[in-house]
């Protein structure tokens, strides 16, 4: 039998590349300015659009919330607070490889943000149902496979790889497109959201194995 793959141990290297790419971004940042014109200001990301982000990621939150002590009860409060962690860790890696790939801070830095804080809590509230699904052997100290944490973020990866994959597909195409229509607007922005949405999914599977595991 094949081995589930142990993300629990990536948890720790997952916080530290996250922190990496947070700090780059924000070094680049504070050194090269927001790739705007002019240079990054408030006026270039609309205060509007500010509130309106803001009022989406608690929205998200609080219906996940509601899910979570639907169905799990006295574990609410602990995955809410952990998809939390990770949704803002994803937010703020997403907007870090704006920076990175010099990409114009804007408005569509918002929907690259968002995205990657929706896949965030798409993959956590997969591990989460597949974990409380999963029922631990008397073998599950000795094979891997069996232990629930490993299952649970093994049947989220397989889900998520298939979003990871249309992801892909449905950006190359948008890229295409534009390239053909002479529109550089999609063509700068497809990079950074492919690493948004790798990091988040990985970034989230792997906290979630190592802090949302029923005691």
């Amino acid at each position: 039998m094949k081995k589930s793959v142990n993300l629990k141990s990536f948890s720790r290297f997952s916080f530290i590349g996250a922190g990496v790419v947070i700090l780059v971004g924000l070094v680049m940042f504070l050194i090269m300015g927001g790739n705007t014109v002019p240079m990054y200001t408030t006026a270039n990301l609309s205060i509007s659009m500010f509130i309106k982000a803001f009022v989406a990621a608690l929205l998200v939150w609080a219906l996940s919330l509601g899910y979570y002590a639907c169905f799990y009860k006295k574990l609410a409060l602990k995955y809410s607070l952990i998809s939390l962690v990770c949704s803002v860790v994803s937010g703020l890696m997403s907007l870090a490889f704006i920076v990175i790939c010099r990409a114009p801070l804007g408005n569509f830095t918002f929907a690259v943000m968002l995205f990657s804080v929706v896949l965030s809590y798409i993959s956590f509230t997969l591990f989460v149902r597949y974990l409380n699904d999963a029922k631990p052997t008397r073998k599950s100290k000795a094979n891997d496979e069996e232990i629930p944490e490993n299952k649970a973020s093994q049947r989220t990866l397989k889900v998520m790889l298939y979003v990871l994959l249309f992801t892909v597909v449905g950006l190359a195409g948008a890229f295409a497109v534009s390239m053909i229509f002479g529109s550089t607007v999609l063509c700068i922005y497809v990079l950074p959201t492919i690493l948004s949405a790798v990091a988040a999914v990985v970034f989230t599977l792997s906290v979630s194995s190592a802090f949302a595991v029923k005691k």
